[in-house]
C-alpha cells in the first residue's frame, strides 16, 4: 500500500515534495521555474542555452564527460530539459547514493563555470541542434506562434550567436527565485529528517525574488503554411481551455479528461476504420503562458482534406447532439485513464513529473486514491457537460501541407451545426 507523500517548505520557502516508497532506486525533479516565457524578443533561446550551460560542469566537475562519469560511479543518470515554462533537472539513482545525485543537482545551480569557451563551442553545438529542431518540429513550431504566441525554445540563430558569459549570468540570477522552484523526490528514503537537513544546506541560497512571466491571449485562428512538395496535409483543430485550473474544478478537469479519450476512439472509428482517411487521429492539449488548448490533430492527402473536416465535424457535433456519449463509452474510458495513473504511479521518474506537474497546476500534492474516486464518482452528465465546455470556444484551424483544396472553415460550418 501506497503511502501519502508530505510537503515541506525550505527556509527560503521552495517547496518539497517527498514520497517515500519501497524501492531499489530513488528519483528527484528539481524544477526552477526558468523558461522561454520569461524570455523578452533579444532573448529568445536564452532558457535552453543557459540549460546547457548548467550541466558543463563546475570546479568539482569541470566539464559534461566528467559530470556523467561522477553520475555513473554512484548509479545515477540525470536529464536537464527547456520547457515553454520551465528548466528541470531530472535523476534517477540507485536509493543508497540520493544524496550524491542531489549534491551534484545543488553543485551545477550554484557553482557551474560558464566557461567564456565552452560558451562558443555550446553556441555551434545549439546551432546544430535548432537546425534540426526547426526542421523536424516546423508543425508544432507554426501551431505554438499562431495559437499561443510562443516562439521556438531553442531561439534564433542571431540570439543564440549574441549570448556571451555575463548576459547568461544576469538573466540566470534575475530569474532563479525559491517562489517559482520545486523540488520533489520519490523513492525509497532512508532517513528523513537528514535528507531535509541536506536540502536545506544546498538549497537555501537561493533568493526569494519577484520574477514577471508572459501572459497570452487566444485569438481565434485560421491559417495555413504553405509546404511545397508536402505529401500530406496536416490539420489542427483548437478550442480555448474554458475551465480555470483549481483544485475547485477538478471534477470538470477529469471530466474533461474522459470526453478528450472517448471522442478520441468516435474519430479514429470514423477517420481511420470506417473511411480509411488517416492513418491516426488524437485529441491533445497545448498550453503556454496560463493559456490552454484542446486540440485535435491528423494528417491525411491532400485531395482528401475535405473529407477528414467533415467527418471530423459530424463526429464532434454528434457526440454532443445526436448521438449522445454512452454508459458504456463512459466506464471504458474510467478503466483506461485509471491504469495510465496507476501506470504512472509505479515509475519513480513519471511519479515525481506527476507530481510535479499537478503542484504546479493546483498548489496541491496529487493523491492517487483521491483522483481514482473522483474518475469513478463521475456520471454521464459531467461528461456530457465537459463536452459542452469543450466547444464553447470559438474554433482556430491550422493547416500544412500544398495548397488547400477546400474552404476549411466553410467545410466545417457545414457539417458542425448543432
Amino acid at each position: 500500500m501506497m503511502t501519502l507523500p508530505i510537503i515541506f517548505r525550505l527556509s527560503n520557502g521552495i517547496p518539497v515534495i517527498m514520497d517515500n516508497v519501497d524501492s531499489l532506486t530513488c528519483s528527484i525533479s528539481v524544477n526552477l521555474g526558468i523558461g522561454t516565457q520569461n524570455e523578452s524578443r533579444d532573448e529568445y533561446g536564452i532558457s535552453h542555452f543557459l540549460e546547457h550551460m548548467l550541466g558543463q560542469g563546475t570546479h568539482t566537475h569541470s566539464s559534461f564527460s566528467l559530470l556523467n562519469r561522477r553520475l555513473e560511479s554512484c548509479g545515477a543518470i540525470l536529464d536537464i530539459r527547456t520547457s515553454l515554462d520551465d528548466i528541470s533537472f531530472s535523476g534517477t539513482v540507485l536509493a543508497e547514493n540520493l544524496n550524491a545525485l542531489i549534491e551534484t543537482i545543488a553543485d551545477e545551480l550554484q557553482n557551474s563555470l560558464f566557461d567564456d569557451s565552452v560558451i562558443e563551442n555550446e553556441k555551434k553545438v545549439i546551432l546544430d541542434e535548432q537546425r534540426r529542431y526547426v526542421n523536424v518540429n516546423s508543425w508544432w513550431l507554426f501551431k505554438a506562434k499562431k495559437l499561443l504566441g510562443a516562439h521556438n525554445i531553442l531561439g534564433t540563430p542571431e540570439t543564440i550567436q549574441s549570448f556571451a558569459r555575463q548576459h547568461l549570468l544576469d538573466y540566470y540570477h534575475r530569474h532563479l527565485s525559491a517562489d517559482n522552484m520545486l523540488i520533489v523526490i520519490s523513492g525509497k528514503i532512508s532517513n528523513k529528517e537528514t535528507l531535509k537537513k541536506q536540502l536545506e544546506q544546498l538549497f537555501s541560497w537561493i533568493p526569494k525574488q519577484d520574477v514577471k512571466k508572459a501572459s497570452t491571449n487566444i485569438t481565434p485562428t485560421i491559417a495555413h503554411d504553405f509546404i511545397s512538395g508536402a505529401k500530406n496535409q496536416k490539420i489542427t483543430f483548437a478550442w480555448a481551455d474554458s475551465i480555470e485550473s483549481s483544485v475547485a474544478n477538478r471534477d470538470r478537469k477529469a471530466a474533461m479528461g474522459l470526453f478528450r479519450k472517448i471522442l478520441q476512439n468516435r474519430l479514429m472509428q470514423a477517420v481511420r476504420e470506417q473511411s480509411g482517411l488517416s492513418y491516426s487521429i488524437q485529441c491533445s492539449t497545448m498550453e503556454w503562458a496560463g493559456a490552454k488548448l484542446h486540440t485535435i490533430n491528423s494528417e491525411t492527402l491532400p485531395q482528401n482534406i475535405g473529407h477528414l473536416i467533415a467527418n471530423t465535424a459530424n463526429v464532434c457535433r454528434n457526440i454532443v447532439s445526436d448521438t449522445p456519449i454512452t454508459a458504456d463509452e463512459l466506464l471504458s474510458a474510467q478503466m483506461v485513464v485509471k491504469l495510465q495513473n496507476a501506470q504512472i504511479m509505479e515509475f519513480g521518474a513519471k511519479r515525481c513529473a506527476m507530481y510535479a506537474n499537478y503542484f504546479r497546476k493546483y498548489k496541491a500534492i496529487y493523491n492517487v486514491s483521491t483522483e481514482t474516486n473522483r474518475i469513478n464518482n463521475l456520471v454521464l452528465g459531467d461528461i456530457i457537460m465537459a463536452g459542452q465546455d469543450f466547444f464553447a470556444t470559438p474554433i482556430s484551424i491550422l493547416t500544412q501541407g500544398p495548397v488547400l483544396e477546400c474552404d476549411v472553415t466553410d467545410t466545417w460550418n457545414k457539417h458542425f451545426v448543432v
